[in-house]
């Protein structure tokens, strides 16, 4: 019985590590002609290993740093603006003549936007970068549901 209640744990846990991976990207910046300090907060339901652009309204928050609205972020695993191909992180910036202001972050060769970790800018703007998975409540669901069966379990064992 005590056999049995341990595999059903086993298979709680499997079921509920494999139900969700959303992904939080976490990130501060400075620019380095001004000094603004450049912040935004992205959970995606998956890692990021394509070019993307993510519009301030999908962001969960931003900030300039300069009293501007954010335009969005721009993840380019690919690094398209340098011949090294550096990945980079373009921060845009909706300035009060309608126009789109671009803060380019560079990341070391190699860095990928599509593991945990933390990334840092290694010329130009200063900014880290944090990838992280997102805490699961279905993980401390199955821990309380292991244990009760366990307990349960044992409980049974007891009274027969």
């Amino acid at each position: 019985m005590l056999q049995a209640a341990v595999r059903l744990v086993l298979v709680v846990f499997a079921a509920c590590a494999a139900s969700r991976a959303d992904v939080i990207y976490d990130f501060s910046g400075t620019d380095a002609l001004f000094g603004f300090v450049q912040m935004f907060r992205y959970t995606s339901s998956a890692f990021i290993s394509a070019d993307t652009f993510v519009p301030a309204s999908a962001l969960d928050s931003c900030s300039t740093g300069q009293g501007l609205p954010c335009f969005g972020v721009n993840f380019l695993p690919s690094g398209p603006d340098t011949p090294q191909h550096y990945p980079e992180l373009t921060f845009q910036i909706a300035n009060p003549n309608n126009t789109v202001g671009t803060e380019f972050y560079y990341f070391p060769l190699g860095s990928s936007f599509a593991a945990y970790g933390t990334l840092t800018t290694f010329f130009g703007n200063s900014g880290t970068l944090t990838v992280s998975p997102v805490p699961e409540p279905s993980y401390s669901f199955g821990i309380v549901l292991g244990i009760l069966v366990l307990l349960f379990a044992r409980r049974r064992l007891w009274l027969a």
